[in-house]
């Protein structure tokens, strides 16, 4: 813990008490995400023996780093942990949008499919019954 503190407070060091602090804080999270699934990536690949462990450890230690983000852009912003949580839920729901008139095309495709004729028989000498001779 107090290792994942200091690794925060050295990166977001220069962005303190600046307009900037959220903003770096977001691009430490992302950055942080994508190295630490690039290790998980190697691991799967090499089909590690320790690959449950650090999947575990990264679980723990990607929970905590979300923590103390929050509560650093809450001190920062002014806010409380409650309304930064917010605002983090609102930014993954904005770049993750839910098209509902797309999973009805999905669905209609889907049932459009089913409607095929599932059994399609070759008839004797290689002609198919629906194409004819020719």
């Amino acid at each position: 813990a107090a290792w994942l503190d200091g690794v925060v407070s050295q990166v977001l060091k220069p962005y303190q008490g600046s307009a900037g602090f959220p903003k770096a804080a977001k691009l430490f999270l992302l950055k942080w995400s994508f190295y630490s699934s690039m290790v998980i990536r190697d691991l799967t690949l090499r089909s590690a023996a320790s690959f449950g462990s650090f999947h575990l450890i990264r679980l723990l230690y990607d929970e905590y780093m979300y923590y103390l983000i929050e509560h650093r852009v809450a001190q920062a912003k002014g806010e409380t942990p409650i309304a930064v949580m917010g605002e983090f839920a609102n930014l993954a729901t904005s770049l993750n949008p839910l098209d509902p008139d797309k999973d009805e095309e999905e669905e209609e495709e889907e049932e459009s499919e089913d409607e095929l004729p599932q059994d399609i028989s070759l008839a004797a000498g290689g002609e198919s019954p629906a194409l004819g001779p020719e």
